[in-house]
């Protein structure tokens, strides 16, 4: 009878250790299964990174492409500007050069003028007074 409950025990102890590895194998089938799940979750996640990854390149290739025609343009405004200041310098140092000699003509002319005006009332008195004198011998 020893035999039979040493067998009935190693049978118990069996399929106890038949229940245990059924329950592992459960719980690894069960974390497979999440791993896969997460699996799934994490190339899905990876496929919307790299869509967004692929629409940010787009978009900054556009910004970059975006900004360097307004590079280009500022730089053509800039030539252009350049170029109308060059173009208006020609005028300026005209315009310099006849203010220069109106002011040498003023500063030449002034003290002329002034001498003039200072001198024509005495000019005109000795005049006067010279027709006078000789209206006043030709009349007598």
């Amino acid at each position: 009878m020893t035999d039979y409950r040493e067998l009935n025990r190693v049978f118990m102890q069996v399929g106890e250790l038949v229940g245990s590895m059924k329950a592992l194998h459960e719980k690894i089938d069960h974390r497979a299964a999440a791993a896969e799940k997460q699996s799934d979750l994490v190339r899905a996640e990876l496929r919307n990174v790299k869509d967004d990854l692929r629409e940010l390149e787009q978009k900054n290739d556009e910004a970059v492409h975006l900004l360097a025609i307004d590079v280009s343009m500022i730089k053509k405004s800039q030539d252009e500007m350049a170029e109308a200041v060059n173009e208006l310098r020609k005028p300026v140092q005209e315009i310099m050069t006849l203010r220069a000699r109106a002011m040498g003509a003023f500063l030449v002319l002034g003290p002329i003028g002034a001498a003039a005006l200072y001198f024509i009332p005495e000019a005109w008195r000795a005049i006067w007074k010279m027709l006078d004198l000789w209206l006043r011998g030709h009349g007598q």
